[in-house]
Protein backbone atom coordinates (compact mmCIF):
# COMPACT_ATOMS: atom_id res chain seq x y z
CA UNK A 1 0.00 0.00 0.00
CA UNK A 2 2.31 2.03 1.27
CA UNK A 3 4.94 1.64 -2.16
CA UNK A 4 2.13 2.30 -4.17
CA UNK A 5 1.62 5.90 -2.33
CA UNK A 6 5.34 6.73 -2.73
CA UNK A 7 6.57 5.60 -6.31
CA UNK A 8 5.06 8.70 -7.66
CA UNK A 9 7.24 10.96 -5.98
CA UNK A 10 10.13 8.36 -6.16
CA UNK A 11 9.87 8.30 -10.27
CA UNK A 12 9.01 12.21 -10.63
CA UNK A 13 12.26 13.01 -11.57
CA UNK A 14 14.83 11.02 -13.56
CA UNK A 15 17.97 12.55 -13.85
CA UNK A 16 20.72 10.41 -16.38
CA UNK A 17 24.52 11.67 -16.78
CA UNK A 18 24.64 14.52 -14.15
CA UNK A 19 25.87 12.43 -10.89
CA UNK A 20 29.47 12.81 -10.23
CA UNK A 21 29.25 9.43 -7.91
CA UNK A 22 28.32 7.07 -10.25
CA UNK A 23 30.75 6.12 -13.27
CA UNK A 24 29.52 5.75 -16.92
CA UNK A 25 29.15 2.23 -16.10
CA UNK A 26 27.01 2.57 -13.36
CA UNK A 27 24.45 4.95 -15.52
CA UNK A 28 24.11 2.47 -17.59
CA UNK A 29 23.42 -0.06 -15.47
CA UNK A 30 21.06 2.66 -13.76
CA UNK A 31 19.53 3.22 -17.07
CA UNK A 32 18.44 -0.65 -17.94
CA UNK A 33 17.36 -0.93 -14.23
CA UNK A 34 14.98 1.95 -15.24
CA UNK A 35 13.71 0.48 -18.27
CA UNK A 36 13.25 -3.28 -16.67
CA UNK A 37 11.47 -1.73 -13.75
CA UNK A 38 8.98 0.09 -16.52
CA UNK A 39 8.74 -2.86 -18.40
CA UNK A 40 6.99 -5.01 -15.28
CA UNK A 41 4.76 -2.03 -14.19
CA UNK A 42 4.24 0.37 -17.06
CA UNK A 43 2.28 2.34 -15.11
CA UNK A 44 5.32 3.77 -13.24
CA UNK A 45 6.34 5.62 -16.69
CA UNK A 46 3.51 7.88 -16.51
CA UNK A 47 4.57 9.24 -12.54
CA UNK A 48 8.13 11.08 -14.50
CA UNK A 49 7.47 14.25 -15.00
CA UNK A 50 11.36 15.51 -15.51
CA UNK A 51 14.05 14.42 -17.09
CA UNK A 52 17.72 15.66 -17.16
CA UNK A 53 19.88 13.84 -19.69
CA UNK A 54 23.71 14.76 -20.03
CA UNK A 55 25.04 13.19 -22.89
CA UNK A 56 29.02 14.51 -22.02
CA UNK A 57 30.14 10.98 -21.93
CA UNK A 58 30.20 8.73 -25.16
CA UNK A 59 29.33 5.91 -22.55
CA UNK A 60 26.36 7.26 -21.84
CA UNK A 61 25.15 8.92 -25.27
CA UNK A 62 25.71 5.47 -26.93
CA UNK A 63 23.93 3.46 -24.13
CA UNK A 64 21.25 1.69 -26.45
CA UNK A 65 18.76 1.79 -23.14
CA UNK A 66 18.17 5.40 -23.04
CA UNK A 67 16.82 5.36 -26.30
CA UNK A 68 14.57 2.89 -24.94
CA UNK A 69 14.07 4.57 -21.73
CA UNK A 70 12.95 7.64 -23.72
CA UNK A 71 10.46 6.17 -25.79
CA UNK A 72 8.29 4.54 -22.67
CA UNK A 73 8.21 8.21 -20.99
CA UNK A 74 4.67 9.92 -22.18
CA UNK A 75 3.85 12.22 -20.01
CA UNK A 76 7.38 14.73 -19.57
CA UNK A 77 6.48 18.07 -18.73
CA UNK A 78 10.50 19.52 -18.04
CA UNK A 79 13.18 17.96 -20.49
CA UNK A 80 16.36 19.12 -20.15
CA UNK A 81 19.18 17.96 -22.35
CA UNK A 82 23.06 18.25 -22.30
CA UNK A 83 26.62 17.49 -23.61
CA UNK A 84 28.81 18.94 -21.35
CA UNK A 85 29.86 18.04 -17.82
CA UNK A 86 31.84 20.87 -17.48
CA UNK A 87 29.81 24.63 -17.41
CA UNK A 88 33.56 26.20 -17.97
CA UNK A 89 34.47 25.11 -20.62
CA UNK A 90 33.17 26.86 -24.03
CA UNK A 91 34.48 24.59 -26.62
CA UNK A 92 32.62 21.11 -25.60
CA UNK A 93 29.62 21.17 -27.74
CA UNK A 94 28.74 18.22 -29.67
CA UNK A 95 26.94 17.75 -32.93
CA UNK A 96 23.36 16.50 -33.40
CA UNK A 97 24.73 14.64 -35.93
CA UNK A 98 26.92 12.30 -33.94
CA UNK A 99 24.23 11.49 -31.67
CA UNK A 100 23.34 7.80 -32.81
CA UNK A 101 20.21 7.27 -34.91
CA UNK A 102 18.45 5.77 -32.31
CA UNK A 103 19.10 8.46 -29.58
CA UNK A 104 18.02 11.56 -32.07
CA UNK A 105 14.63 9.66 -32.76
CA UNK A 106 13.68 9.38 -29.04
CA UNK A 107 14.91 12.50 -28.45
CA UNK A 108 12.68 14.35 -31.32
CA UNK A 109 9.28 12.11 -30.10
CA UNK A 110 9.81 13.07 -26.61
CA UNK A 111 10.26 16.66 -27.66
CA UNK A 112 6.85 16.61 -29.25
CA UNK A 113 5.16 15.17 -26.57
CA UNK A 114 1.97 17.31 -25.62
CA UNK A 115 2.82 17.02 -22.29
CA UNK A 116 5.94 19.38 -22.83
CA UNK A 117 6.29 22.81 -21.11
CA UNK A 118 9.79 23.13 -20.31
CA UNK A 119 12.73 22.54 -22.41
CA UNK A 120 16.56 23.50 -21.85
CA UNK A 121 19.09 22.82 -24.20
CA UNK A 122 22.75 23.29 -23.43
CA UNK A 123 26.26 22.84 -25.55
CA UNK A 124 24.77 21.54 -29.17
CA UNK A 125 25.22 22.39 -33.07
CA UNK A 126 23.56 21.54 -35.70
CA UNK A 127 19.98 21.18 -33.79
CA UNK A 128 16.75 20.54 -36.30
CA UNK A 129 13.86 23.10 -35.12
CA UNK A 130 11.03 20.83 -34.56
CA UNK A 131 12.61 20.09 -30.97
CA UNK A 132 11.67 23.73 -30.14
CA UNK A 133 8.76 23.96 -32.05
CA UNK A 134 6.13 22.02 -29.81
CA UNK A 135 3.19 24.48 -29.64
CA UNK A 136 2.53 23.03 -26.25
CA UNK A 137 6.30 23.99 -25.00
CA UNK A 138 5.85 27.64 -22.42
CA UNK A 139 9.41 27.76 -21.18
CA UNK A 140 12.50 27.29 -23.25
CA UNK A 141 15.90 28.15 -22.20
CA UNK A 142 18.60 27.45 -25.02
CA UNK A 143 22.56 27.96 -23.93
CA UNK A 144 25.77 27.79 -26.13
CA UNK A 145 23.59 26.43 -28.92
CA UNK A 146 25.93 27.30 -31.97
CA UNK A 147 23.12 26.64 -34.75
CA UNK A 148 19.60 25.08 -36.20
CA UNK A 149 20.07 22.25 -39.28
CA UNK A 150 17.12 23.64 -40.88
CA UNK A 151 17.03 27.74 -40.61
CA UNK A 152 15.21 27.53 -44.00
CA UNK A 153 12.50 26.23 -42.22
CA UNK A 154 12.46 29.64 -40.25
CA UNK A 155 13.11 32.33 -42.66
CA UNK A 156 13.00 32.80 -46.48
CA UNK A 157 15.92 34.00 -48.56
CA UNK A 158 17.37 37.08 -47.76
CA UNK A 159 14.96 40.09 -48.46
CA UNK A 160 15.31 43.90 -48.96
CA UNK A 161 14.81 46.44 -46.27
CA UNK A 162 15.78 49.88 -46.86
CA UNK A 163 19.19 49.96 -48.36
CA UNK A 164 20.34 47.17 -46.58
CA UNK A 165 20.03 43.66 -47.17
CA UNK A 166 18.13 41.64 -43.99
CA UNK A 167 19.20 37.67 -43.91
CA UNK A 168 16.98 37.97 -40.54
CA UNK A 169 13.42 37.95 -42.41
CA UNK A 170 10.87 35.27 -41.84
CA UNK A 171 8.68 33.61 -43.38
CA UNK A 172 5.16 32.91 -42.89
CA UNK A 173 5.52 30.87 -39.74
CA UNK A 174 3.61 27.82 -38.89
CA UNK A 175 0.11 27.48 -37.39
CA UNK A 176 1.17 26.45 -34.00
CA UNK A 177 4.38 27.12 -33.72
CA UNK A 178 5.39 29.20 -30.45
CA UNK A 179 1.96 29.36 -29.62
CA UNK A 180 2.24 28.51 -26.01
CA UNK A 181 5.50 30.23 -25.92
CA UNK A 182 5.54 32.04 -22.61
CA UNK A 183 9.43 32.76 -21.40
CA UNK A 184 12.85 32.68 -23.47
CA UNK A 185 15.89 32.48 -21.69
CA UNK A 186 19.16 32.76 -24.27
CA UNK A 187 22.16 32.64 -24.00
CA UNK A 188 24.97 32.61 -26.83
CA UNK A 189 28.06 32.71 -27.55
CA UNK A 190 28.85 36.62 -29.94
CA UNK A 191 31.07 34.67 -32.63
CA UNK A 192 28.54 32.20 -33.55
CA UNK A 193 25.63 32.24 -35.83
CA UNK A 194 22.97 34.46 -34.53
CA UNK A 195 20.35 34.86 -37.28
CA UNK A 196 18.36 31.85 -35.40
CA UNK A 197 17.83 34.43 -32.48
CA UNK A 198 16.55 37.06 -35.06
CA UNK A 199 14.59 34.45 -36.55
CA UNK A 200 12.42 33.68 -33.85
CA UNK A 201 12.01 37.01 -32.49
CA UNK A 202 10.73 38.05 -35.23
CA UNK A 203 8.48 35.54 -35.78
CA UNK A 204 4.69 36.88 -35.75
CA UNK A 205 3.55 34.06 -33.62
CA UNK A 206 6.14 34.58 -30.93
CA UNK A 207 6.10 38.59 -31.07
CA UNK A 208 2.20 38.45 -29.35
CA UNK A 209 2.68 35.83 -27.16
CA UNK A 210 6.32 36.13 -25.51
CA UNK A 211 5.93 37.42 -22.07
CA UNK A 212 9.59 36.93 -20.53
CA UNK A 213 12.98 37.30 -22.17
CA UNK A 214 16.45 36.96 -20.76
CA UNK A 215 18.84 38.01 -23.05
CA UNK A 216 22.45 37.70 -22.54
CA UNK A 217 25.47 37.77 -24.85
CA UNK A 218 28.81 38.71 -23.01
CA UNK A 219 32.31 38.04 -24.54
CA UNK A 220 35.97 39.11 -23.66
CA UNK A 221 38.81 39.34 -25.96
CA UNK A 222 41.13 37.79 -24.03
CA UNK A 223 39.14 34.81 -22.60
CA UNK A 224 36.76 32.35 -23.83
CA UNK A 225 35.04 31.07 -20.82
CA UNK A 226 31.40 29.76 -20.83
CA UNK A 227 29.68 29.33 -17.27
CA UNK A 228 25.91 28.28 -17.66
CA UNK A 229 23.79 28.03 -14.49
CA UNK A 230 20.84 26.37 -15.81
CA UNK A 231 17.48 27.19 -14.33
CA UNK A 232 18.54 30.17 -12.82
CA UNK A 233 18.10 32.78 -15.60
CA UNK A 234 22.20 33.30 -15.50
CA UNK A 235 24.55 32.94 -18.53
CA UNK A 236 28.15 34.22 -18.79
CA UNK A 237 29.05 34.04 -22.74
CA UNK A 238 32.42 35.13 -23.51
CA UNK A 239 33.87 35.47 -27.23
CA UNK A 240 36.29 37.76 -29.64
CA UNK A 241 33.30 39.81 -31.82
CA UNK A 242 33.77 43.44 -32.15
CA UNK A 243 31.23 45.97 -31.00
CA UNK A 244 30.29 46.92 -34.45
CA UNK A 245 29.74 43.33 -35.06
CA UNK A 246 27.30 42.85 -32.08
CA UNK A 247 24.88 46.04 -32.75
CA UNK A 248 24.88 44.38 -36.46
CA UNK A 249 23.62 41.05 -35.28
CA UNK A 250 20.33 42.11 -33.86
CA UNK A 251 19.31 45.13 -36.52
CA UNK A 252 16.14 45.55 -36.78
CA UNK A 253 15.41 45.45 -33.14
CA UNK A 254 12.75 42.53 -31.74
CA UNK A 255 9.29 43.84 -32.51
CA UNK A 256 7.53 41.89 -28.63
CA UNK A 257 4.24 43.81 -28.03
CA UNK A 258 3.38 41.78 -25.39
CA UNK A 259 6.54 41.74 -23.67
CA UNK A 260 6.02 42.02 -20.10
CA UNK A 261 9.72 41.27 -18.40
CA UNK A 262 13.14 41.82 -19.45
CA UNK A 263 16.93 40.62 -18.13
CA UNK A 264 19.87 41.66 -19.90
CA UNK A 265 23.32 40.37 -18.29
CA UNK A 266 26.95 42.00 -18.68
CA UNK A 267 30.40 42.25 -17.58
CA UNK A 268 31.19 45.33 -16.37
CA UNK A 269 34.39 46.00 -19.13
CA UNK A 270 31.43 45.81 -22.35
CA UNK A 271 29.17 47.99 -20.21
CA UNK A 272 28.45 50.23 -23.65
CA UNK A 273 26.85 46.66 -24.77
CA UNK A 274 24.31 46.84 -22.96
CA UNK A 275 22.82 49.55 -23.77
CA UNK A 276 22.74 47.63 -27.08
CA UNK A 277 20.67 44.61 -25.43
CA UNK A 278 18.16 46.38 -23.48
CA UNK A 279 17.55 48.68 -27.18
CA UNK A 280 16.77 44.25 -29.12
CA UNK A 281 13.68 45.19 -27.64
CA UNK A 282 11.86 47.97 -29.38
CA UNK A 283 9.18 50.45 -28.35
CA UNK A 284 6.63 48.16 -29.01
CA UNK A 285 6.54 46.14 -25.91
CA UNK A 286 4.44 47.72 -22.75
CA UNK A 287 7.79 46.55 -20.09
CA UNK A 288 6.49 46.39 -16.32
CA UNK A 289 10.25 44.89 -15.53
CA UNK A 290 13.76 45.50 -16.27
CA UNK A 291 16.85 43.75 -14.71
CA UNK A 292 20.09 44.28 -15.27
CA UNK A 293 22.84 42.45 -14.15
CA UNK A 294 26.73 43.33 -14.16
CA UNK A 295 29.06 40.98 -13.03
CA UNK A 296 32.36 39.81 -12.61
CA UNK A 297 33.90 43.43 -11.61
CA UNK A 298 36.69 44.99 -9.22
CA UNK A 299 36.43 48.50 -7.78
CA UNK A 300 38.81 50.39 -9.94
CA UNK A 301 37.23 49.44 -13.38
CA UNK A 302 33.63 49.72 -12.10
CA UNK A 303 34.54 53.32 -10.76
CA UNK A 304 35.83 53.89 -14.19
CA UNK A 305 32.96 52.43 -16.30
CA UNK A 306 30.11 54.76 -13.96
CA UNK A 307 31.96 57.85 -14.73
CA UNK A 308 31.99 57.15 -18.43
CA UNK A 309 30.21 58.32 -21.37
CA UNK A 310 28.92 54.06 -21.80
CA UNK A 311 27.00 54.74 -17.79
CA UNK A 312 25.62 57.80 -19.13
CA UNK A 313 24.06 56.18 -22.81
CA UNK A 314 22.81 53.04 -20.19
CA UNK A 315 20.80 55.55 -17.64
CA UNK A 316 19.23 57.22 -20.84
CA UNK A 317 18.40 53.64 -22.65
CA UNK A 318 16.72 53.11 -19.09
CA UNK A 319 14.71 57.04 -19.01
CA UNK A 320 13.61 55.87 -22.53
CA UNK A 321 12.16 52.43 -20.90
CA UNK A 322 9.92 54.59 -18.06
CA UNK A 323 6.63 55.22 -19.50
CA UNK A 324 5.90 51.69 -18.51
CA UNK A 325 8.29 50.38 -16.36
CA UNK A 326 6.82 49.33 -12.58
CA UNK A 327 10.09 47.85 -11.63
CA UNK A 328 13.93 48.21 -12.38
CA UNK A 329 16.52 46.52 -10.76
CA UNK A 330 20.41 46.95 -11.38
CA UNK A 331 22.76 44.90 -9.84
CA UNK A 332 26.98 44.76 -9.12
CA UNK A 333 28.50 41.45 -8.29
CA UNK A 334 31.46 42.03 -7.38
CA UNK A 335 34.73 39.82 -7.81
CA UNK A 336 37.15 38.68 -4.97
CA UNK A 337 38.60 41.83 -3.24
CA UNK A 338 39.90 43.44 0.17
CA UNK A 339 36.90 44.23 2.00
CA UNK A 340 37.57 47.74 3.10
CA UNK A 341 38.18 48.86 -0.63
CA UNK A 342 35.23 46.66 -1.26
CA UNK A 343 33.16 48.82 0.95
CA UNK A 344 34.51 51.99 -0.33
CA UNK A 345 33.54 50.65 -3.75
CA UNK A 346 29.71 50.39 -2.26
CA UNK A 347 29.60 53.63 -1.42
CA UNK A 348 30.75 54.90 -4.54
CA UNK A 349 28.28 53.09 -6.56
CA UNK A 350 25.27 54.03 -3.92
CA UNK A 351 26.58 58.02 -4.75
CA UNK A 352 26.88 57.95 -8.65
CA UNK A 353 23.57 55.30 -9.15
CA UNK A 354 21.62 57.08 -6.99
CA UNK A 355 22.48 60.62 -8.74
CA UNK A 356 21.55 59.30 -12.06
CA UNK A 357 18.63 57.54 -11.62
CA UNK A 358 15.88 57.75 -9.35
CA UNK A 359 13.24 55.18 -8.60
CA UNK A 360 15.88 52.28 -9.04
CA UNK A 361 16.41 49.30 -7.08
CA UNK A 362 19.90 49.23 -7.04
CA UNK A 363 21.36 45.67 -5.28
CA UNK A 364 25.81 45.36 -4.37
CA UNK A 365 26.57 41.86 -4.17
CA UNK A 366 30.21 41.23 -2.69
CA UNK A 367 31.80 37.64 -3.92
CA UNK A 368 31.07 36.40 -0.08
CA UNK A 369 27.38 36.47 -0.74
CA UNK A 370 26.72 39.68 1.47
CA UNK A 371 24.73 42.33 -0.25
CA UNK A 372 22.97 45.64 0.48
CA UNK A 373 20.11 46.38 -1.24
CA UNK A 374 18.55 49.82 -1.47
CA UNK A 375 16.24 51.99 -3.77
CA UNK A 376 17.21 55.25 -5.25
Amino acid sequence: MFRDQFQPFVFRGIDIGNDPSLTPNRERNYTSRLVDCIKRNPKLATYVKDLESNLSSNTIAEDPCLPELLDQLPCISVLGLSSSDDPDISSRCMSWESITPELRAATVKICALPTIRMLYITSFSELPLCLIENPYLSDLSIGNVHAFSDMVNLRPPATQVGSKLSNYSLSTPSETRFTSLRTFICGYIASMPTDWIQAMMENSTLSTTLWNLSFMCLFDETTNILCIIRRLYMFIFTSTDSPADIRAQFTPSFSLSYLRYYEALAFIEFLKFTSNLISTVNASAPLEELRITIGDLMPQPLAAELLSAEWKQLVATIAACRPTLKTIKVKFRFGHCDKQVQLEAFTLVQEIVSNDMSGVLLVLKAADGTKVELRT
